[in-house]
């Protein structure tokens, strides 16, 4: 299992589970994961750190920059301080992060080179809370039995190609047009597949995303530029990229769409900023 990327291990893929009814412009009630589900989460990442003798950063500005991140991300979306454990790991020029099992949250710290802002990496953390938010790693037993890979293709990625028809509402024909797309990435080791959620789990997870991030105090027009250097920063040549492309709407009809759902996220920005000139 050399070169594998941890992310194979880290994302259990839900396309098919069940999605709660989720209405544009609303975060909806949340409740933190159960403790047997941590401690599953934090056991499975332990192990396949130890397999891919990734260096784990547990201290300094860069852990700490994660961490109060994730933090304030996780009040912003409704859970408590500290609900989530998180993880910063040194895996060379590798770039991923992702939500496992809804319970522990995972960073490559080549992430933190590659982004330009604290807006932008607040876009992809925003990103992975909201597939917690939204519920998508509820199903936990049908979701054990669908673990696969996500990498940059679909999990990075995936944060911005779906906001483009985020404000168009949730449901009927993107459950058809979604599913799970499988390639093999020529860079690994003997050959993991690049999946993804369903449209839809993507849709609400970027439209919460932004709002979970805007309410947090980061500007969600980040997502924009974001997504206009995603090729750059994460490589365009990279295979799993190439399959993110094929799979989603071109770039045009993104952004022209990510401009549709975004008053949602910059009223959360707004009502924030506002509170913040008040408290000083």
């Amino acid at each position: 299992m050399r070169r594998l990327l941890l992310s194979t291990a880290l994302l259990l893929l839900s396309a098919c589970g069940p999605s709660l009814r989720l209405t544009p412009g609303e975060l909806p009630p949340v409740q933190p994961p159960p403790a047997d589900l941590k401690q599953e989460a934090e056991q499975y990442v332990a192990q396949h750190i130890d397999e891919e003798s990734y260096r784990e950063i547990r201290s300094g500005a860069e852990y700490r920059r994660v961490r109060q991140m994730v933090d304030k991300l996780s009040v912003a979306a409704g859970y408590p301080s500290n609900t989530f454990p998180v993880h910063l790991l040194d895996a060379g020029e590798e770039v991923n992060a992702a939500a496992f099992n809804g319970a522990s949250i995972v960073v490559y710290r080549e992430l933190l080179v590659r982004v330009s802002s604290d807006d932008e990496l607040a876009t992809v953390l925003g990103h992975e809370v909201g597939h917690i938010v939204a519920a998508h790693f509820k199903d936990h037993e049908e979701e054990k039995s669908r673990a696969a890979a996500v990498s940059v293709g679909s999990s990075l990625l995936g944060v911005v190609a779906s906001v483009a028809t985020a404000a168009a509402g949730y449901g009927g024909a993107a459950d058809l047009a979604g599913g799970v797309t499988e390639t093999a990435t020529g860079t690994i080791g003997y050959g993991a597949f690049v999946g993804s959620f369903s449209r839809t789990q993507e849709y609400e997870a970027d439209h919460l995303g932004l709002l979970i991030m805007a309410k947090a105090g980061y500007d969600p027009r980040a997502a924009v530029q974001f997504w206009e250097r995603s090729a750059e920063v994460f490589g365009a040549e990279s295979s799993s990229v190439g399959a993110f492309f094929s799979t989603h709407p071109a770039s045009r009809d993104r952004q022209q769409a990510i401009a549709e759902a975004m008053p949602h996220a910059i009223r959360f920005y707004e009502a924030t900023r506002g509170v913040a000139s008040k408290t000083k």
